[in-house]
């Protein structure tokens, strides 16, 4: 047999047993990703003012034994160096909302594990509130029912929307998440000419309060014979 035949003859052979011895050392010794137990801040607390600084710690373990390496980031704000430890520290940002605190741990294997913690920061700012319809010194018939549309938003949520007439509280509604509009069925039993609607949403953590007032002109509707 020629040597080259021969040569391609033996690693035709040797090199599936290879693989196959391989496969099984994988199998029976497999590295494993590192293991994080918990991502949490240092005082357990998850609502915090624009401009606080927070410490994040991470608790992981590793199987493989050896040492642990550490990668963060955010999806806003600040984090202090150093940045590669198993604690860091974030500033939040001076917009309110939601953001996420990520960390990467890996061990010498090249296998890692990750997490995410999600910390809301505190907007002092009062919500957003702008009737809809019907628009200001719109004219309306007397004791008829109408449809008050009005849009409220703010970044931490809402408490609630409430509708006033004539400042009488009439109607309140529940914060709706993923919907900003908020509807309000109202039979217009007023005295005619000039009243006022007013809609103010309270904000979902701080309670701060937003409103907008329009002023309509309600027509009376006179017997048939006056």
């Amino acid at each position: 047999m020629k040597p080259f035949l021969k040569l391609i003859l033996v690693i035709g052979i040797a090199l599936p047993a290879l693989l196959l011895r391989c496969d099984v050392e994988e199998f029976l010794d497999p590295d494993e990703p590192p293991v994080i137990e918990s991502l949490k801040t240092a005082n357990d607390f998850y609502q915090f003012n624009s401009g606080d600084t927070v410490t994040v710690i991470v608790v992981a373990s590793n199987p493989e034994e050896g040492p642990l390496s550490y990668t963060w980031s955010a999806s806003g704000g600040d984090l202090l160096l150093p940045r590669d430890r198993e604690q860091v520290k974030w500033i939040a940002p001076a917009v309110g909302g939601f953001y996420d605190i990520v960390v990467k741990v890996s061990n010498t294997k090249e296998k890692s594990a990750t997490d995410t913690l999600e910390i809301q920061v505190i907007s002092p700012e009062a919500p957003l509130v702008e009737i809809l319809s019907p628009g200001e010194g719109d004219f309306l018939v007397q004791f008829t029912e109408i449809t008050l549309s009005a849009r409220a938003f703010h970044v931490n949520g809402l408490q609630t929307v409430s509708l006033f007439v004539n400042d009488t509280l009439k109607i309140t509604r529940p914060y709706q998440p993923g919907n900003d509009v908020y509807n309000f069925n109202y039979t217009l039993d007023l005295p005619g000419g000039p009243n006022t609607f007013r809609v103010e949403a309270v904000a979902g953590v701080s309670g701060a309060v937003g409103a907008d007032e329009i002023r309509v002109i309600i027509e009376v509707i006179l017997p048939k014979g006056h």
